[in-house]
């Protein structure tokens, strides 16, 4: 456009009953503006920003009363407001999806898709990936300068088998489909018109329903298993870059656990989760970014109270996506473990609680000791009032993990203790294995080190 008055047409032959899409797209022109006219000049379409930005977009379908060689249109070119500057322009026939499930189409959370129903009884199918458990909405919307006036949407398996449809529940008489897949696996979503009569442009959109609330009034939990060791999983999917996502998890004083937050994998896979873990009132009091496998999150923590504490997950900055969130217990070896300080003076003692919540339960306590010095250990329970646990058994392991000492019942009624010298000398590692006698009970019990000489 050289100045505020220009205009450009460019001739073309139209076939009848074909469907087209035209554009006019600004390089410098900042503004540019679509005409499509008949062939006496008449104008037919107008359109100024139907397109990406300030750009023009047509769609339109020749009547069918064109001569079989088609007739004469022109697209005519101008700037919005008296713009000027360089552009292009391009006509072509949208590319129709095939209507099966071998359909070249695809579409996921949080994308769109424009597309055009070109005769009557045409359908687009859009292949998507959608997890159980999950709520979507999809929608068809009319769009362009020749809006489809009718959408008509369906939602289909795996095989083409429709699941649900809609017809009006969105804007007038667009579709507006809400679905929650009982199992995960490929979909496809059918778009049309309503008894398959009429043509036109439509824009088909996918959204996650975010259901997970972002502080401690969140409905979603994560159960630890009751069992030794035991773990529990959720999911959900980080929709911006303000989304955060809490799931509750309750946790008993004492134990030692794990957390994680996970990339989903697949497409729309958080790629980078970040994770933090908040006690009751939520206050934050641990935060990990790629502390796990890849960008994965990870976050070890003993609680000193048992109760309700919540795994808050989001997207490193404007990163979303769906994830997985797992909570367990860690396993009882020299690889996990918490750590039980030790005086390095005479006289001096330091202690820790811990809980064993089922039969079979184990946890182990790392220790810096120092060759040359003598070490006294007790693990207590209920006998002496240091917990619950009725029958406390104590090994003594090196950092190898092998046993170097073991007690059941030398300390108060049933409790355990040892005592131990260590050869050598310098800071040695050793680990304190607190579990129940034959590995049979449960309960709490308070583990203590102390060093005599």
């Amino acid at each position: 456009m050289n100045s505020s008055v220009d205009s450009d047409f460019y001739r073309m032959t139209l076939r009848p009953g074909q469907s087209y899409t035209f554009e006019a797209q600004g390089i410098g022109l900042s503004d540019p503006t679509l005409r499509l006219r008949n062939a006496a000049g008449t104008q037919i379409v107008f359109d100024d920003d139907s397109g990406p930005g300030f750009n023009s977009l047509i769609n339109f379908t020749a009547p069918n009363t064109l001569p079989a060689a088609g007739a004469t249109y022109f697209l005519d070119v101008r700037g919005f407001g008296g713009a000027t500057g360089s552009y292009r322009v391009l006509g072509y026939t949208p590319g129709d999806q095939t209507a099966s499930t071998g359909t070249g189409g695809s579409i996921a959370t949080e994308q769109t898709r424009n597309a055009f129903v070109g005769v009557a009884g045409d359908h687009d199918w859009f292949r998507t990936t959608l997890s159980a458990g999950t709520t979507y909405i999809f929608t068809q919307n009319g769009s362009g300068s020749n809006p489809l006036s009718d959408p008509y949407l369906r939602l289909r398996n795996s095989a083409g088998t429709q699941l649900a449809f809609d017809d009006d529940s969105g804007p007038g008489l667009n579709s507006r489909l809400s679905f929650t897949p009982t199992s995960t696996g490929t979909y496809f979503l059918d778009a049309g018109a309503f008894v398959n009569a009429g043509t036109g442009g439509y824009t088909l959109g996918m959204t996650e329903v975010d259901d997970i609330a972002g502080n401690t009034g969140t409905t979603r939990n994560v159960t630890i298993s009751g069992v030794p060791n035991g773990s529990g999983t959720g999911r959900g999917r980080i929709n911006s870059a303000a989304d955060q996502d809490f799931h509750r998890v309750f946790l008993r004083a004492g134990e030692l656990y794990q957390f994680q937050a996970n990339n989903a994998g697949g497409a729309t896979g958080l790629s980078d989760p970040t994770l933090s873990l908040r006690n009751s009132a939520g206050a934050q009091l641990a935060f990990d970014d790629d502390g796990g496998p890849g960008l994965n999150s990870q976050i070890q923590f003993r609680p000193t109270v048992s109760g309700n504490y919540f795994l808050d997950v989001g997207g490193f900055s404007s990163n979303v996506g769906n994830y997985n969130v797992v909570a367990r217990e860690v396993p009882a070896n020299t690889g996990t473990y918490s750590s039980l300080g030790v005086s390095g003076v005479v006289g001096g003692s330091n202690s820790l609680t811990g809980d064993l919540h089922a039969n079979g339960d184990a946890d182990f306590h790392r220790m810096t000791l120092t060759g040359g010095r003598t070490y006294r250990f007790d693990l207590r329970g209920s006998a002496s009032g240091g917990g619950s646990l009725n029958d406390p058994f104590l090994e003594l392991r090196n950092a190898g993990g092998a046993i170097v000492a073991s007690d059941d019942d030398s300390g108060t009624g049933f409790d355990s203790r040892l005592t131990f010298a260590v050869g050598g000398a310098g800071a040695q590692t050793f680990f304190a294995n607190a579990r129940a006698f034959a590995n049979a009970g449960a309960g709490t019990y308070r583990l203590s080190a102390t060093t005599i000489a």
